[in-house]
């Protein structure tokens, strides 16, 4: 498990962070992203170094975000691009959570 775990948060700590929408609604989304996306980092360190830590709860968490970028409507076009790259960094986020 450890050997996934580091590798899902090796590619999730390559990936840069998508830029701010300036759409509210999605930009709202993204920095829920941002601050979750601290959350599992420290835990994931934590578990790496050995350390024993609560991690049950990241799956709802997790599910809960892609559900609030899902429900999303009318995202401007010119936050598409911004929109797709959130999915795809919270896909890595999603591979990071499974593997704690």
């Amino acid at each position: 498990m450890t050997k996934s775990l580091k590798c899902a948060y090796d590619r999730l700590t390559k990936m840069p962070f998508p830029e701010f929408a300036e759409c509210d609604e999605l930009a709202e989304k993204q920095a829920e992203l941002a601050e979750f996306d601290g959350h599992v980092a420290g835990i994931a360190l934590k578990k790496l170094s050995g350390t024993k830590c609560e991690s049950s709860l990241l799956a709802h968490d997790v599910a809960r975000l892609r559900q609030g970028l899902e429900s999303l409507e009318d995202i401007p076009y010119g936050d598409q691009k911004l929109f797709f790259d959130s999915m795809i960094y919270l896909v890595a986020i999603e591979d990071v959570v499974s593997n704690l």
